[in-house]
C-alpha cells in the first residue's frame, strides 16, 4: 500500500505494508544529499511512525544510485557559522532520535553511503548493503570531521583505532574491504 499523507514534502517517499514502513530518500538527482529540509521532513515522519503502534520496523533507503552521498555541501555556501551549527544540531537530533526509537531500524544501503549518509545508516539497528555499496567519511578532505555523532557510532562498531583510520584517512569500506 503506497502512503504519503505522513510526508508533507517531496524529499521523502514512504510506503507502508503493516507492520513495516519503508522510507526512501528522494533527492535522486543530488544522490540523496541531506539538507535541512530533508532532515526536518525525516524527523517529522519518524516521530509519527514512532507513535504508530501498527508499525514494528522501519527501513530507510535511498532512491537511485545512492543511499545518501552525505550532507548537501552546496547548502553550506549560504550558511553562516550560526546556521551551520544549527544544521549540525538538526542532523544530530535526527540521528539520536533514530538510535533511540522503539522500532527496529534497518538501513538498506545501495551505492554511495558517505558522510552524513553514513551517519544516518549507523544510527539504525542494522545495515544491509548491496554489493556496490561504498561507505566512508570523506569530510576530512573538506577540512571537517563527521559532526553528528558518526565518530562515536563508528568507533563502537569497528573499534577506536580502525574508526580513526577510516575517518582521518578518508578511507572507504566496500564489499571487498570490510572491518569488524
Amino acid at each position: 500500500m503506497r502512503c504519503c499523507p505522513i510526508s508533507n514534502g517531496n524529499l521523502i517517499d514512504i510506503s507502508i505494508e503493516k507492520p513495516i514502513a519503508i522510507i526512501s530518500l528522494n533527492r535522486e538527482q543530488k544522490l540523496n544529499a541531506l539538507n535541512t529540509r530533508l532532515y526536518l521532513e525525516l524527523y517529522n515522519i519518524l516521530q509519527q511512525l514512532e507513535i504508530n503502534k501498527e508499525i514494528c520496523a522501519i527501513i530507510i533507503t535511498g532512491k537511485g544510485r545512492a543511499f545518501s552521498a552525505g550532507a548537501d555541501i552546496y547548502e553550506f555556501y549560504s550558511m553562516t557559522q550560526q546556521t551551520f551549527a544549527e544544521f549540525l544540531k538538526i542532523a544530530r537530533m535526527v540521528y539520536d532520535f533514530i538510535e533511540n526509537m522503539n522500532k527496529l531500524i534497518i538501513s538498506a544501503v545501495n551505492g554511495y553511503c558517505l558522510g552524513g549518509g553514513f551517519e544516518l545508516a549507523l544510527a539504525g539497528d542494522l545495515i544491509i548493503a548491496t554489493k556496490d555499496a561504498l561507505f566512508g567519511f570523506p569530510e576530512i578532505t573538506l577540512g571537517l570531521i563527521p559532526g553528528s555523532g558518526g565518530t562515536q557510532r563508528l568507533a563502537r562498531i569497528v573499534g577506536r583505532n580502525k574508526a580513526k583510520e577510516l575517518i582521518l584517512e578518508a578511507k572507504f569500506i566496500t564489499q571487498k574491504r570490510r572491518y569488524h
